[in-house]
């Protein structure tokens, strides 16, 4: 069964995947799922592989940035602008 497929990401965010405490290993990952630019595949790249880990003990977070599809924004030669912000906000919430 397919997957959520996002599309016109504006305001870019992430959602975090907690290891129960009682396995919790102290290691992170963020997961930027794919999607080459035109979508991102959300559910099969991204939440599936962040349960997955956090069964594990490994806290997840999956990242729901710009796919460059939303025209109303001009273009960046940056793609990854937006997962840099959510990278940022993570490193900033961990102190």
């Amino acid at each position: 069964m397919p997957g959520r497929i996002v599309r016109n990401v504006v305001s870019p965010d992430y959602l975090p995947y907690l290891a129960d405490a009682s396995r919790n290993t102290g290691t992170g990952v963020v997961i930027a799922p794919g999607g080459g630019f035109v979508m991102l595949s959300y559910d099969s790249e991204g939440v599936e592989v962040a349960k997955w880990l956090a069964e594990r003990g490994i806290a997840a977070f999956v990242l729901k940035i710009s796919d460059q599809t939303n025209r109303s924004r001009p273009k960046s030669d940056d793609s990854d602008q937006g997962g840099r912000r959510a990278r940022e906000q993570l490193r900033v919430r961990r102190r």
